[in-house]
């Protein structure tokens, strides 16, 4: 039985480690004094968490651990999801750059030219030959189509054929 000193220095906060364990093995054996002793107004929460039942003190704790995990989860996740749009803004400019850097590139390496440029096609019924402005013989069969430069720039010769072509290329004079 819990005597009314022990239940004031206790509610008092004023019990020594003995008393404490004293009064938790009462509590522990007497389910009537520990009825008794809920049912008081004084009696603080505090009080109430030190004698519930261990499992409820369990779910309680496991339940703020979910809730920590979940927490934790939720930050690395807008962590992650930031360092992935990090990571696709540097892609893109990357991206950009390297086309930037191609077109560069090729019109530096093929430049556009204001030749004027031939186009010859032959017709459905026919084939057609034409003779290059170096010499150069090309027959296109039916509907096929050659483009070429009224002048080829040094020993650069490049055509565009359309169809199906022959040629008889002439050697380069040097």
């Amino acid at each position: 039985m819990i005597n009314e000193e022990l239940k004031a220095r206790f509610l008092a906060g004023e019990c020594t480690e003995e008393e404490l364990i004293a009064l938790r093995d009462i509590l522990k054996n007497s389910p009537e004094e520990k009825q008794e002793l809920f049912k008081e107004e004084k009696l603080s929460d505090e009080f109430k968490a030190q004698f519930m039942p261990r499992t409820q003190l369990m779910l309680a704790e496991q339940r703020m651990q979910a809730k920590i995990r979940e927490m934790k989860a939720e930050q690395q996740a807008e962590h992650h999801a930031h360092i992935i749009g990090m990571w696709r803004r540097a892609a893109a400019i990357a991206v950009v750059c390297v086309l930037g850097g191609l077109a560069w590139f090729y019109l530096q390496h093929n430049p556009i030219s204001n030749m004027q440029m031939q186009v010859v096609m032959a017709s459905a019924d026919n084939d057609t030959t034409v003779t290059l402005p170096d010499g150069t013989k090309v027959w296109l069969n039916k509907l096929a189509s050659i483009k070429y430069p009224k002048e080829f720039d040094g020993s650069d010769r490049k055509v565009e054929i359309d169809g199906e072509g022959y040629f008889e290329v002439t050697k380069i004079r040097t």
